[in-house]
């Protein structure tokens, strides 16, 4: 018997862990009477299959045998949810078919390696081995689940059968999962039937990814847009996270611009109130006055730099995507040995390089823009700190420094006074033997 190497148990480990994941979250969501209601049918029954079969030729071929190895693998399981009206006394007819299946090949994992992204030709296969030929009277939902995601490919591609919609579920290396409709038609309620991640959990991971990047609260915020398609999440779900975080952090704001939502940093309002209990003309009288409340001088900057370092990182985007383009003309100028070609592609290269360094001109002027604002922001912040500590004049300071001294005076004779008493009172209550002994 061959003894599975131990890269083969973790990549086979974790494949096998989405794939119980995945079917115990949509065996659960199935049960639930609100996901009966958007299916069609009166009567429900749910059965389970897998494609063990498939994984024990697979360990034959490459003479790997034994239960461990089997049972560490995912086995491609399916959950069936079927669902059926009464037809005549005691007939019925399906009506819905609702399928949460993983589609995980074992030959990448057998042979050591982590699970191979699944193409479009095996998600196309796949459907067809489980829908067949009764999708023609019966509509079918599937959410595909791949441990090892899929290709650009499926992402891209449209599954529009008229009596077939389909979901797709892969894991996401930071945690959590990505779940996207490849239907266009399909409601989002249903696509939340196979979504292992429940509210909750959306919500956490924001939050931990928000405390991960504190710092970069610090000079810039967040963007609700931005971190949403990194966690691939929907915004509105970035959103609540940035509005628990503001109530859990008195300094965390919010600011929409441009419809988007930014979270950063700012400061305490000093008399406790926020700009939207005061009336426009005494928020700019307040902004622009002297003797205006600095925190929302500062919130109002924090604002605007925020803005402008948005902007900026936009533009590093068009920067190292035009970059990358140059790179790409260098080196197919490099492989071209026609003449005409190598001139035309170095005059595309010549004028890349003139727009980079309009860019680049552009975000220098902006990282100075915010290097000024951040310079006024460091000065009023430390304005308000000495304002909050309501520090003592020099006339107060004097006063309190005679008095603290007079009173250490009159403790200083008080405590004389004291040890004079005691000297006298030991004396008066010593008898004559104890003093011939001392």
């Amino acid at each position: 018997m061959t003894t599975p190497s131990p890269a083969l148990s973790e990549y086979a480990r974790r494949a096998r862990a989405v794939e119980q994941e995945f079917i115990a979250a949509c065996a659960a969501q199935f049960a639930t009477a609100p996901a009966r209601r958007m299916l069609a049918g009166k009567q429900f029954e749910t059965s389970e299959t897998d494609a063990s079969e498939d994984v024990h030729r697979a360990m034959v071929d490459r003479r790997l045998f034994g239960v461990d190895v089997k049972n560490s693998l995912p086995w491609g399981r399916s959950l069936q949810l079927r669902g059926y009206k009464r037809r005549w006394l005691f007939g019925r007819a399906l009506t819905s078919m609702t399928i949460a299946t993983v589609v995980a090949p074992p030959d990448s994992l057998l042979d050591g390696r982590p699970p191979a992204p699944v193409t479009l030709t095996e998600v196309r296969e796949h459907l067809r081995k489980l829908v067949g030929v009764r999708a023609a009277n019966t509509p079918h939902l599937v959410g595909i689940c791949s441990p090892g995601g899929f290709s650009p490919e499926v992402w891209n591609a449209s599954f529009d059968d008229r009596n077939v919609k389909v979901v797709l579920i892969e894991p996401l290396s930071g945690g959590g999962w990505r779940v996207q409709s490849a239907s266009k038609s399909l409601p989002a309620d249903y696509v939340r039937l196979f979504d292992p991640e429940g509210g909750r959990d959306k919500l956490e991971r924001v939050r931990r990814e928000i405390e991960n990047r504190r710092t970069d609260l610090l000079v810039g915020g967040l963007s609700a847009e931005t971190l949403g398609r990194q966690l691939a999440l929907p915004r509105e779900v970035v959103e609540q996270s940035f509005a628990a975080a503001c109530r859990a952090d008195s300094e965390l704001r919010v600011s929409r611009r441009s419809g988007d939502v930014v979270l950063y940093r700012g400061v305490d309002s000093a008399d406790g109130k926020e700009n939207g209990s005061m009336s426009v003309t005494d928020w700019i009288r307040s902004l622009f006055s002297r003797e205006g409340d600095p925190a929302r001088q500062i919130n109002h900057l924090i604002e605007r730099r925020n803005a402008l370092a948005q902007r900026r990182d936009r533009i590093y985007e068009d920067v190292s995507k035009l970059e990358e383009k140059e790179r790409a003309l260098v080196e197919e100028g490099k492989r071209n040995t026609s003449e005409v070609a190598r001139r035309r592609l170095a005059a595309q290269v010549a004028q890349l390089r003139k727009e980079l360094a309009r860019w680049n001109t552009s975000a220098a002027m902006l990282n100075q823009q915010i290097n000024v604002i951040s310079t006024d922001v460091h000065n009023l912040t430390l304005l308000q700190q000495g304002q909050m500590a309501r520090l003592p004049n020099a006339e107060e300071l004097t006063e309190h420094a005679v008095a603290a001294e007079e009173m250490l005076e009159t403790l200083s004779a008080d405590a004389r006074l004291v040890e004079g008493l005691e000297a006298g009172l030991a004396q008066t209550v010593m008898t004559d033997e104890e003093a011939a002994i001392l």
